[in-house]
């Protein structure tokens, strides 16, 4: 398996890890079932690549996509705690065939290494609670909880 740092030419590539993500979540959430279509997700990708305390990372074997990671440098979740800036780990995404050999592991340590080297002391994300295989790969990842937000439909 080789990880790469993910480049401008990887926008594409992406755009549809992005769907696929959405699209394996979206059972779980009704709420989520498709990118909106006034939605940008090129823009974003372009955003979280462009920005200097932004990082991306490809896995591929043999040349075929595996998994990637996005995230970027920005305030907290709870901006007046005074940790300063923190690595946000925004996307994350392991093809099916690709779970459970421990790629997961390897993606994160490095995007872990990335934000350490640009200043930060912790590393935020968000996940659905109602993805079990989310819960479980953070959590083994030492990833805890630390905030809940909730939604009501109206």
């Amino acid at each position: 398996m080789d990880i790469r740092v993910a480049a401008a030419s990887d926008r594409q590539l992406l755009i549809d890890a992005l769907a696929a993500l959405v699209d394996h979540i979206a059972p779980q959430e009704p709420y989520l079932h498709r990118i909106r279509s006034d939605a940008d997700p090129g823009a974003w990708v372009d955003t979280c690549l462009a920005d200097p305390g932004g990082h991306g990372l490809i896995a591929e074997r043999d040349g075929a996509y595996q998994a990637c990671a996005l995230g970027r440098m920005q305030d907290p979740a709870i901006p007046i705690s005074g940790i300063g800036q923190v690595g946000h780990i925004a996307m994350f995404h392991v093809v099916p065939a690709a779970r459970r050999h421990g790629l997961a592991r390897r993606l994160c340590q490095e995007m872990e290494d990335f934000f350490r080297h640009q200043g930060a002391a912790w590393v935020e994300l968000s996940y659905l609670s109602t993805n079990t295989e989310a819960v479980a790969t953070w959590h083994a990842l030492d990833y805890q909880p630390f905030r809940v937000m909730a939604r009501k439909a109206l």
